[in-house]
């Protein structure tokens, strides 16, 4: 067997401190809770809820946005979109039980 090329080593040691830190926020058996789509006063909207993909013509429950972006390859890669409450900076006003976060290779900064 012979070793991994460099361009490969340093993506393996880029990409497994993040693999393990997912791994360790997430128990087996558990995913992270994800809002089904209520909004702030307590109904349901119709359309995908929050971290969900976004549905036909982008639509999402109501109070949140469908955000695209590209994953870890870019945009040589597939496009993604899941229905976030985008933010900004740690100041930003996110809903009750969320708070602004930077998803890396993600939406980007959004409320979770």
């Amino acid at each position: 067997m012979s070793p991994l090329p460099r361009s490969s080593a340093r993506l393996v040691r880029i990409m497994l401190p993040t693999v393990l830190l997912v791994l360790a926020a997430c128990p087996p058996g558990t995913k992270p809770p994800i809002d089904s789509g209520s909004t702030v006063d307590g109904t349901v909207g119709s359309g995908p809820g929050r971290g969900d993909g976004c549905g036909p013509a982008d639509t999402c429950a109501a109070g949140l946005t469908c955000v695209h972006y590209f994953g870890i390859a870019g945009p040589n890669g597939p496009e993604f979109s899941s229905c976030e409450t985008p933010c900004v900076g740690k100041a930003a006003v996110c809903p009750a039980g969320t708070s602004c976060i930077t998803i890396a290779d993600g939406p980007g900064s959004v409320c979770r």
